[in-house]
């Protein structure tokens, strides 16, 4: 199922391009019939919102597993989530995951502006996402297998599987669906120990959670710095949204300023 959200002019030829790619993974993985051990019909298609390109910074952000979303298109789902205040049965303010990414893209894309200063994610913010006056963003997730156990555990033979498999194409999906969206920066969740997976990866600084560490990733002829901080619906490690937000600023001040 492909997005029926309309994409400006000037983000079509991305937007098909990101679709062809989605469409030779899912057909790589089909055929790679000796390691596969899940159904094809797990995988989640992923990319960016309208006018993400219209943005003065790009942001991706990189999960780990897509959630209860098998067969489904990401960005479509959330986007009519944003729009219509609620994610599954949460209302959109009370999806920590959701809420943290939407303030702290809007954050970033104004200035670093101060925590406190940050309106509500609905409505304040989600009225114009996604439009020539709102903010915007790219999401991709490492394993596009979807986690439909229910249980807030991940599934990690599923992610591995979908690793496994994906390792063994000609090219680096990862890489070539990043290098579509072409982001000045990358926020990934916790994913220090499967950041190599994106290709080739240099460490400019390490840290200690829940302070980020950063990385630089080689796409194209281009390095693109990451910085991997805590996943954003971890409840136990994010009580501080505050200190959690600050710790990303002054992370990415110090990369940009």
């Amino acid at each position: 199922m492909k997005s029926n959200i309309k994409f400006p002019e000037n983000e079509l030829n991305q937007y098909k391009e990101n679709q062809k790619l989605l469409d030779e993974w899912v057909k790589h993985l089909k055929n790679n019939t000796t390691y596969q051990k899940y159904s094809t019909d797990y995988f989640v298609r992923d990319g960016f919102f309208p006018n993400y390109y219209n943005q003065k910074l790009k942001i991706l952000y990189i999960g780990i597993e897509p959630r209860d979303l098998s067969g489904c298109d990401y960005i479509d789902f959330v986007y009519h989530g944003y729009k219509n205040n609620g994610i599954g049965r949460k209302p959109l303010n009370n999806s920590k995951f959701h809420r943290l990414m939407l303030k702290i893209a809007y954050g970033l894309i104004n200035d670093f502006l101060e925590w406190e200063k940050i309106p509500n994610p609905y409505p304040d913010i989600s009225n114009n996402f996604g439009s020539k006056n709102g903010i915007s963003f790219a999401i991709m997730e490492l394993s596009k297998y979807s986690n439909d156990t229910g249980k807030r555990d991940k599934v990690i033979h599923q992610i591995q599987n979908f690793i496994r498999i994906s390792k063994n194409a000609k090219k680096n999906y990862w890489n070539e669906q990043i290098r579509i969206f072409n982001p000045d920066l990358i926020i990934s969740m916790q994913l220090a120990g499967h950041l190599h997976e994106l290709g080739k990866l240099d460490r400019i600084k390490k840290a200690k959670l829940p302070k980020p560490s950063v990385y630089e990733l080689n796409v194209e002829h281009k390095k693109i710095k990451i910085i991997d901080t805590y996943h954003f619906s971890n409840n136990w490690k994010i009580r501080n949204e505050k200190a959690f937000y600050n710790s990303i600023m002054n992370t990415v001040k110090s990369l940009f300023l």
